[in-house]
Order: structure tokens, then C-alpha cells, then sequence
């Protein structure tokens, strides 16, 4: 049909080797939010120990104006809590809390859709399997902070041994009604 559909893509970066991920997504909602996060971990293979997500409402909420302390939605929480992570939001006009994701959007935006800018895609799942060849391409080049080892071989080192382990089962959102029974108790 030739119809538009504008994605927002998520992006996660760890901090000492570098390492990317990158999905698309409709919205920037909370279960796209999660979904996301849970294939970030998937794809590192394990759980940072903490998370610190950029100033998104999706993740914090301000606690009051006057202060510029971040609070974490309770759904978010949740989420972070059966991965057995913390979440530290970034503060506000303080980049060094987030330094790292800062580079690596900054390398996803020149690598990923300067490569898939004249592609035209027919689903969400075709622009995801797209990007997640492009992630690999990009975490698997040389040489990386002048040596010669991709950014897959930092983490494969040194930063794989540091990350938590997967639970078992893989997060999955509840949803809770309220339900009133009728007078004749049916």
C-alpha cells in the first residue's frame, strides 16, 4: 500500500566494551519499552547489574518540580525486579550518567540507518531481522578503540563474566481485572 509507519528504535549500549542493540518498535509505550529491554538482555546473553535509562517517562516519573529526582513506574520496577536488576534513571541535564548509550545511539544512528535509510520494509519483524544483522555487523568490526579486537571480543573477555544470569523463564507482562459478581451470584 505504500503506507508509512514511523518506528521508534530502542537502543542499549554496555558501558566497557561497547557493545550495541538495537529494536524497533511502534511505540514508545511501556510494554514495548520492556519487551525491548527483555530482548537487549537476551541478546547480551545475561542481565546487567544495574540499568540506567535516559530521563524516558516510559521508565521514571519526576517526583516533584522543584526536585529533579526521578522516581521508577511501578510496572518497570516489577519487571526489573524479576531480572533481579536495579534501575539508577539518569539525572537530568547530567550526560556522564549515560555517557556510553549517548555513543553508542550516536554510532547506531551513522552505522544502522545510514545502511538501512533506502530499504523499504514490509513488516515491523523484516525491519527488526534488518537491524539485528546490522547490530552484528557493527558489534563484530575492527578495530575497535584502536586495537585490534571488535567490540564483541571486549565484551566476550571481560564483560560477558560480569553480567547476571537469565531467569529461566522469560518475563512476561500480567494484566489485572476487577471483576463484581452479580446478585444471583453468577
Amino acid at each position: 500500500t505504500r503506507e508509512t509507519t514511523r518506528v521508534s528504535v530502542f537502543v542499549a549500549s554496555l558501558p566497557f566494551s561497547g557493545m550495541v542493540f538495537a529494536y524497533g518498535c511502534l511505540d514508545e509505550k511501556l510494554p514495548a519499552w520492556l519487551n525491548a529491554h527483555r530482548r537487549a538482555f537476551e541478546y547480551f546473553g545475561g542481565v546487567t547489574q544495574v540499568v540506567v535509562p535516559d530521563n524516558a517517562s516510559t521508565a521514571s516519573n519526576q517526583i516533584s518540580k522543584a526536585d529533579r529526582a526521578r522516581e521508577v513506574n511501578a510496572e518497570y520496577a516489577e519487571f526489573l525486579e524479576y531480572y533481579r536488576t536495579a534501575d539508577v534513571p539518569a539525572r537530568s541535564l547530567s550526560p556522564r550518567d549515560k555517557g556510553h548509550v549517548e555513543a553508542g545511539v550516536k554510532f547506531v544512528t551513522n552505522w544502522l540507518f545510514r545502511f538501512l535509510a533506502d530499504r523499504k520494509f514490509a513488516s515491523l519483524d523484516e525491519l527488526n531481522a534488518a537491524v539485528a544483522v546490522q547490530i552484528d555487523v557493527i558489534n563484530d568490526r575492527t578495530p575497535f578503540r584502536g586495537e585490534p579486537r571488535s567490540r564483541r571480543e571486549w565484551f566476550e573477555d571481560i564483560e560477558r563474566a560480569e553480567l547476571l544470569e537469565l531467569p529461566a523463564q522469560p518475563w512476561r507482562p500480567v494484566v489485572w481485572r476487577k471483576a463484581k459478581v452479580n446478585r444471583d451470584w453468577h
